[in-house]
């Protein structure tokens, strides 16, 4: 275990950083490959048993897992397309707004060469985290607050890595 999301479940399980998987409901884990062949057969609500070493000792963990967002959803992935912008857009997990220590975010999932996001620069993978100061709840916010702007445009928002990014455009 390399991270740990500091309230998810498997923390509140009791895993840690640096703890070693070493079977999930019984199936050794060999792997990182391994590892994510095994919890590709569960979905959010399941309780699985991991088997960990922690030092020397061995220790037996429960864990019920979530989705994305923290429940036990199936989630569907949702894209919204805006032809006015010419891109595809979809939310942000929580698990990723923490992990990048945001609040709200609309990914630029993909941008058209004959759009308005293409013209602006804007790059697939940019987490729009506001526009002229306002925070977007939701992708068809975010393209009304693009579309209805006068004057000047100032996109903020962080990359994938968490870095912050600005685009100012006009006014």
């Amino acid at each position: 275990v390399t991270a740990l999301q500091e309230d998810g479940p498997a923390a509140s399980a009791g895993l840690r950083v640096d703890d070693i998987i070493l079977k999930i409901n019984n199936q050794a884990i060999t792997g990182k490959g391994t590892f994510e062949e095994e919890m590709a057969y569960y979905n959010p609500g399941d309780i699985i048993s991991l088997n960990i070493r922690r030092g020397k000792a061995a220790k037996v963990l429960q864990l019920k897992l979530v989705n994305r967002d923290g429940t036990a959803e199936l989630v569907k992935k949702s894209i919204y397309q805006s032809k006015t912008l010419g891109a595809d857009f979809e939310a942000v997990s929580k698990a990723e707004k923490t992990k990048l220590g945001i609040t709200a975010g609309i990914r630029v999932a993909k941008v058209y060469s004959n759009g308005a996001l293409y013209r602006l620069g804007l790059d697939e993978g940019f987490i729009i985290t506001s526009i002229n100061r306002a925070i977007p709840e939701d992708p068809a916010e975010l393209e009304r607050l693009i579309s209805n702007a006068k004057g000047r445009l100032l996109i903020e928002g962080v990359d994938k890595n968490g870095s912050k990014g600005y685009y100012s455009f006009g006014g």
